[in-house]
Protein backbone atom coordinates (compact mmCIF):
# COMPACT_ATOMS: atom_id res chain seq x y z
CA UNK A 1 0.00 0.00 0.00
CA UNK A 2 1.14 3.51 -0.81
CA UNK A 3 -0.59 6.72 0.28
CA UNK A 4 -0.36 9.68 -2.09
CA UNK A 5 -1.48 12.45 0.29
CA UNK A 6 -0.10 12.80 3.82
CA UNK A 7 0.23 15.86 6.06
CA UNK A 8 2.41 15.94 9.17
CA UNK A 9 3.96 18.40 11.59
CA UNK A 10 5.81 20.71 11.56
CA UNK A 11 3.16 22.79 9.84
CA UNK A 12 1.49 26.14 10.29
CA UNK A 13 -1.69 24.36 11.40
CA UNK A 14 -2.04 21.49 13.82
CA UNK A 15 -1.40 17.94 12.62
CA UNK A 16 -1.86 14.73 14.58
CA UNK A 17 1.83 13.85 14.60
CA UNK A 18 5.34 14.85 13.57
CA UNK A 19 7.06 13.45 10.49
CA UNK A 20 8.71 10.59 12.38
CA UNK A 21 5.50 9.72 14.27
CA UNK A 22 3.50 9.52 11.07
CA UNK A 23 6.18 7.52 9.27
CA UNK A 24 6.35 5.03 12.12
CA UNK A 25 2.57 4.50 11.97
CA UNK A 26 2.68 3.88 8.24
CA UNK A 27 5.43 1.31 8.72
CA UNK A 28 3.38 -0.44 11.42
CA UNK A 29 0.36 -0.46 9.12
CA UNK A 30 2.34 -2.23 6.39
CA UNK A 31 2.55 0.63 3.90
CA UNK A 32 5.43 0.66 1.43
CA UNK A 33 5.55 4.45 1.56
CA UNK A 34 3.69 7.70 1.12
CA UNK A 35 3.82 11.20 -0.35
CA UNK A 36 4.51 13.90 2.23
CA UNK A 37 2.64 17.10 1.43
CA UNK A 38 2.80 20.64 2.83
CA UNK A 39 1.06 23.76 1.59
CA UNK A 40 3.74 26.31 2.42
CA UNK A 41 7.13 24.62 1.96
CA UNK A 42 8.87 21.96 -0.09
CA UNK A 43 8.79 18.54 1.56
CA UNK A 44 11.67 17.13 -0.49
CA UNK A 45 14.27 17.29 2.28
CA UNK A 46 11.91 16.02 4.95
CA UNK A 47 10.83 13.11 2.76
CA UNK A 48 14.42 12.15 1.94
CA UNK A 49 15.31 12.11 5.63
CA UNK A 50 12.33 9.90 6.46
CA UNK A 51 13.14 7.53 3.61
CA UNK A 52 16.73 7.12 4.85
CA UNK A 53 15.74 6.53 8.46
CA UNK A 54 12.74 4.29 7.87
CA UNK A 55 13.44 2.37 4.69
CA UNK A 56 10.01 3.35 3.36
CA UNK A 57 9.53 5.00 -0.01
CA UNK A 58 8.75 8.52 1.19
CA UNK A 59 8.24 11.02 -1.61
CA UNK A 60 8.35 14.81 -1.41
CA UNK A 61 7.32 17.67 -3.60
CA UNK A 62 6.23 21.28 -3.72
CA UNK A 63 2.89 23.09 -3.67
CA UNK A 64 2.79 26.18 -5.86
CA UNK A 65 1.41 28.63 -3.31
CA UNK A 66 2.64 32.12 -2.50
CA UNK A 67 5.60 31.00 -0.30
CA UNK A 68 6.92 29.18 -3.40
CA UNK A 69 6.40 32.28 -5.52
CA UNK A 70 3.14 30.97 -6.97
CA UNK A 71 3.35 28.98 -10.20
CA UNK A 72 7.10 29.46 -10.15
CA UNK A 73 9.41 27.48 -12.49
CA UNK A 74 12.47 28.19 -10.32
CA UNK A 75 10.83 26.58 -7.29
CA UNK A 76 9.82 23.59 -9.41
CA UNK A 77 13.33 23.06 -10.78
CA UNK A 78 14.77 23.30 -7.27
CA UNK A 79 12.34 20.73 -5.89
CA UNK A 80 12.59 18.25 -8.77
CA UNK A 81 16.36 18.51 -9.14
CA UNK A 82 16.67 17.77 -5.40
CA UNK A 83 14.70 14.55 -5.76
CA UNK A 84 11.10 15.75 -5.49
CA UNK A 85 8.54 13.85 -7.50
CA UNK A 86 5.28 15.74 -7.03
CA UNK A 87 4.11 19.23 -8.02
CA UNK A 88 0.80 20.50 -6.66
CA UNK A 89 -0.86 23.42 -8.37
CA UNK A 90 -2.16 26.09 -5.96
CA UNK A 91 -3.79 24.72 -2.82
CA UNK A 92 -4.07 27.03 0.20
CA UNK A 93 -3.65 30.13 -1.97
CA UNK A 94 -6.04 29.09 -4.73
CA UNK A 95 -9.00 31.34 -5.46
CA UNK A 96 -11.30 28.45 -4.54
CA UNK A 97 -9.72 28.18 -1.08
CA UNK A 98 -10.48 31.85 -0.44
CA UNK A 99 -14.03 31.61 -1.77
CA UNK A 100 -14.73 28.58 0.43
CA UNK A 101 -13.28 30.38 3.51
CA UNK A 102 -10.85 27.52 4.12
CA UNK A 103 -7.58 28.12 6.07
CA UNK A 104 -4.91 30.30 4.51
CA UNK A 105 -1.53 31.51 5.71
CA UNK A 106 -2.82 35.07 5.72
CA UNK A 107 -5.28 34.05 8.45
CA UNK A 108 -2.31 33.89 10.82
CA UNK A 109 -1.13 37.45 10.26
CA UNK A 110 -3.38 40.29 9.11
CA UNK A 111 -0.39 42.08 7.58
CA UNK A 112 -0.32 39.51 4.78
CA UNK A 113 -2.56 40.29 1.84
CA UNK A 114 -5.02 37.78 0.50
CA UNK A 115 -3.87 37.60 -3.11
CA UNK A 116 -5.12 34.41 -4.72
CA UNK A 117 -3.71 32.19 -7.46
CA UNK A 118 -5.29 30.51 -10.45
CA UNK A 119 -4.50 29.05 -13.86
CA UNK A 120 -6.35 29.12 -17.16
CA UNK A 121 -9.21 29.36 -17.98
CA UNK A 122 -9.95 31.26 -14.73
CA UNK A 123 -6.78 33.31 -14.96
CA UNK A 124 -6.45 36.03 -17.56
CA UNK A 125 -2.68 35.79 -17.80
CA UNK A 126 -0.18 38.34 -18.87
CA UNK A 127 2.67 37.06 -21.03
CA UNK A 128 4.88 36.28 -18.01
CA UNK A 129 2.20 34.31 -16.19
CA UNK A 130 1.36 32.25 -19.26
CA UNK A 131 5.05 31.57 -19.85
CA UNK A 132 5.61 30.46 -16.25
CA UNK A 133 2.62 28.11 -16.29
CA UNK A 134 3.77 26.61 -19.58
CA UNK A 135 7.31 26.10 -18.31
CA UNK A 136 6.13 24.45 -15.09
CA UNK A 137 4.07 21.99 -17.13
CA UNK A 138 7.04 21.28 -19.40
CA UNK A 139 9.27 20.69 -16.37
CA UNK A 140 6.82 18.20 -14.90
CA UNK A 141 6.90 16.32 -18.20
CA UNK A 142 10.69 16.45 -18.52
CA UNK A 143 11.28 15.18 -14.97
CA UNK A 144 8.50 12.57 -15.30
CA UNK A 145 6.97 13.98 -12.13
CA UNK A 146 3.40 13.82 -10.85
CA UNK A 147 1.06 16.72 -11.62
CA UNK A 148 -1.45 17.16 -8.80
CA UNK A 149 -4.31 19.58 -9.35
CA UNK A 150 -4.26 21.01 -5.84
CA UNK A 151 -7.33 23.00 -4.81
CA UNK A 152 -8.07 24.73 -8.12
CA UNK A 153 -11.53 24.67 -9.69
CA UNK A 154 -13.06 22.00 -11.90
CA UNK A 155 -12.55 24.13 -15.02
CA UNK A 156 -8.87 24.55 -14.16
CA UNK A 157 -8.50 20.81 -13.54
CA UNK A 158 -9.96 20.11 -16.98
CA UNK A 159 -7.56 22.57 -18.57
CA UNK A 160 -4.59 21.10 -16.69
CA UNK A 161 -5.47 17.59 -17.85
CA UNK A 162 -5.66 18.77 -21.45
CA UNK A 163 -2.27 20.47 -21.13
CA UNK A 164 -0.74 17.45 -19.40
CA UNK A 165 -1.80 15.14 -22.19
CA UNK A 166 -0.49 17.51 -24.86
CA UNK A 167 2.90 17.57 -23.14
CA UNK A 168 3.16 13.85 -22.43
CA UNK A 169 2.79 14.10 -18.65
CA UNK A 170 2.14 10.52 -17.59
CA UNK A 171 1.00 11.01 -13.99
CA UNK A 172 -1.99 13.28 -13.43
CA UNK A 173 -3.67 13.18 -10.03
CA UNK A 174 -6.92 14.91 -9.14
CA UNK A 175 -6.49 16.06 -5.55
CA UNK A 176 -9.51 15.01 -3.43
CA UNK A 177 -11.89 16.02 -6.25
CA UNK A 178 -15.08 15.53 -4.21
CA UNK A 179 -13.81 17.59 -1.28
CA UNK A 180 -15.00 21.21 -0.81
CA UNK A 181 -12.24 22.34 -3.17
CA UNK A 182 -12.72 21.65 -6.05
CA UNK A 183 -16.07 20.09 -5.14
CA UNK A 184 -16.56 18.00 -8.28
CA UNK A 185 -19.65 15.91 -8.86
CA UNK A 186 -19.38 12.16 -9.32
CA UNK A 187 -20.08 12.54 -13.02
CA UNK A 188 -17.35 15.16 -13.42
CA UNK A 189 -14.83 12.93 -11.64
CA UNK A 190 -15.85 9.96 -13.79
CA UNK A 191 -15.45 11.99 -16.98
CA UNK A 192 -11.92 13.10 -16.07
CA UNK A 193 -11.03 9.57 -14.99
CA UNK A 194 -12.19 8.25 -18.35
CA UNK A 195 -9.97 10.85 -20.01
CA UNK A 196 -6.90 9.63 -18.12
CA UNK A 197 -6.93 11.39 -14.76
CA UNK A 198 -6.49 9.53 -11.49
CA UNK A 199 -8.30 10.63 -8.35
CA UNK A 200 -7.60 10.58 -4.64
CA UNK A 201 -9.92 10.97 -1.72
CA UNK A 202 -9.21 10.84 1.99
CA UNK A 203 -9.76 7.33 3.37
CA UNK A 204 -10.55 6.71 7.04
CA UNK A 205 -7.17 6.47 8.72
CA UNK A 206 -5.20 7.22 11.86
CA UNK A 207 -1.96 7.79 9.99
CA UNK A 208 -2.06 11.57 9.66
CA UNK A 209 -3.91 11.85 6.38
CA UNK A 210 -5.78 15.11 5.93
CA UNK A 211 -7.87 16.00 2.89
CA UNK A 212 -6.75 19.63 2.95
Amino acid sequence: MFDVHVHAAPDVIGRIGNDDDICREYAKAGFSGFVLKAHHESTVGRAASLARSSGLDVVGGIALNRPAGGVNPAAVVSALESGGRVVWFPTADSHTQETAALPRLSDLDPRLDRTVLSVLPVLEPNARQASDISLVLDLIAEYDAVLCTGHVSTAECVWLLEQAQKRGIKRFLLTHPSYTVPGMSVSEIAELAERGGHSWRSPPSKCGINPA
